[in-house]
């Protein structure tokens, strides 16, 4: 059983570096390489390593959720994975949600227009609302996990 779960682990890792190494290319395993993301008149740039957290944290999730699913929350270390993923998309969430604040409090609001002002409260006002459902999600994972566990530990 341990194996089976190392190589579904290492599997989704090595995913990960795949999709990393495809969307960024092998300059992105430098110790110092940027994402560099220009968006209309913005320019954004992006830590390498905080690009591949986010991308692996993604995809562990949706990995790890849909072995949870089909093995309806019974297997334990799936059910593990998925809630430190969970967690790390918390914190990241999070860190989202502050800076997102912040651009708006750097800002004197006169200077915005009122729909730029809008749209960044509604999108503070969404991440924060996924960032509880998410909590909420991780908290019944962690339920039915220690009810299974607790089921088969007592059961013969």
């Amino acid at each position: 059983m341990i194996r089976k779960e190392l190589l579904w682990f290492f599997g989704t890792l090595s995913l990960s570096l795949l999709f990393h190494l495809f969307l960024d290319g092998f300059d992105s395993f430098t110790a110092d390489s940027t994402l560099d993301i220009n968006i209309h008149d913005t320019y954004f740039v992006i830590s390498d390593i905080i690009f591949f957290t986010v991308l692996s944290a993604l995809l562990f999730f949706f990995v790890y959720l849909l072995r949870m699913l089909c093995s309806n929350f019974k297997n334990l270390y799936a059910n593990f994975v998925f809630i430190i993923a969970c967690a790390l998309i918390v914190l990241i969430l999070t860190s989202s949600i502050s800076l997102i604040q912040s651009m708006s409090n750097v800002f004197d609001a006169s200077t915005l227009n009122v729909q730029t002002h809008s749209l960044r409260s509604t999108i503070g006002n969404a991440l924060i609302l996924i960032n509880a459902l998410l909590v909420l999600f991780a908290s019944f994972v962690g339920f039915k996990t220690g009810w299974n566990y607790k089921q088969n530990k007592h059961s013969p």
